[in-house]
């Protein structure tokens, strides 16, 4: 079991978890009118993902735990296309994540985006951490999260 003071902790858990997901090269973002189409592939395999939970995230300046907000959300499809509907005003789409069961969640930037932007999902990898204070007591209440960005 891992064991770590809560600010070493919190900054390892989140190095941890981008290192799993390599940032979206900007050439997948394609800047057109309407619609996002979001493509999501195992990136082992190429596979398609059916089921994958897609959302469209809008930035916050103090987010709640426990809490998704979002500005359109769509699964994929059996080929592993999800549709979101074009954005309603400029900078709606913050955020593009997605969720799959049995993977990493992912997510990219997509101030603006519209047009097609493509997700290769890697297998998760499940870790075990310990929150402790700065005496090395456990908190058993802790809640953490994670944020992209």
């Amino acid at each position: 079991m891992l064991s770590l003071a809560l600010p070493t902790l919190v900054s390892t858990a989140l190095l941890s978890l981008a290192a799993h997901q390599e940032p979206l090269p900007r050439a997948l973002v394609k800047a057109t009118a309407g619609p996002v189409e979001v493509v999501v592939l195992d990136d082992t395999t190429g596979a398609p993902i059916s089921s994958a939970r897609t959302l469209a995230l809008n930035e916050r300046l103090a987010p709640l735990w426990g809490e998704t907000w979002r500005a359109a959300e769509a699964p994929t499809n059996t080929a592993g296309i999800a549709l979101l509907p074009a954005a309603k005003e400029p900078g709606e789409y913050d955020w593009i994540m997605v969720q799959a069961v049995g993977y990493g969640t992912a997510g990219t930037s997509g101030k603006g985006t519209e047009g097609t932007v493509e997700f290769r999902l890697k297998p998760e990898t499940p870790i075990t951490i310990e929150v402790v204070d700065f005496l090395g007591r456990p908190l058993p209440l802790a809640h953490l999260g994670v944020a992209f960005g």
